[in-house]
């Protein structure tokens, strides 16, 4: 259970990337949660400043930007973010293996790197790949024809697997 509410948060803010919704619009869609989830959620999204709540003759939700990275150091986020990833794993499986969808895309590389370059790694993601995704998204506002995409970009120490063998 707190591992689905968790991950309740990231759908709430992923609908809400499409346009405002009421609070009766968002639970009549997760209609697989309590109602009493639901608002515990969004009002953690408000005062986390995730989602802003604006008044008006009927109360609405939205995003205040399309672009979130919503790394947290516990243990409830990172079993969210793992299943964040294997969603897009399994998606662009189905894509390219059983649909052949033109768009589905995915690319392993292995390399070696000095541990003085990691910060540039970082740095790469950091100042080229997020700036240039928060464009595309900045772009697709408003373009009837824009197209949700599911991307991760992860690394770590291609001999990790082995480190817990090391122990045994």
């Amino acid at each position: 259970r707190p591992e689905r509410e968790h991950g309740l948060t990231r759908r709430i803010e992923y609908m809400l990337w499409a346009g405002a919704m009421t609070q009766g619009r968002i639970i009549q869609t997760l209609s697989d949660y309590e109602e009493a989830d639901i608002q515990d959620a969004l009002g953690r999204l408000v005062e986390q400043e995730r989602v802003h709540r604006i008044e008006g003759r009927t109360v609405t939700y939205e995003v205040p930007r399309g672009e979130f990275r919503l790394y947290q150091d516990n243990w409830l986020a990172r079993i969210d973010g793992l299943n964040n990833l294997l969603g897009n794993v399994v998606n662009a499986v189905m894509g390219r293996f059983f649909f052949d969808e033109k768009d589905a895309f995915a690319r392993t590389l292995n390399l070696r790197i000095r541990p003085q370059d990691l910060p540039r790694l970082k740095q790469l993601y950091e100042e080229v790949i997020w700036e240039t995704l928060k464009e595309f998204d900045e772009n697709a506002k408003g373009d009837p024809e824009a197209q949700s995409i599911d991307l991760s970009i992860l690394w770590a120490p291609g001999d990790i697997e082995h480190k817990g063998q090391q122990n045994e």
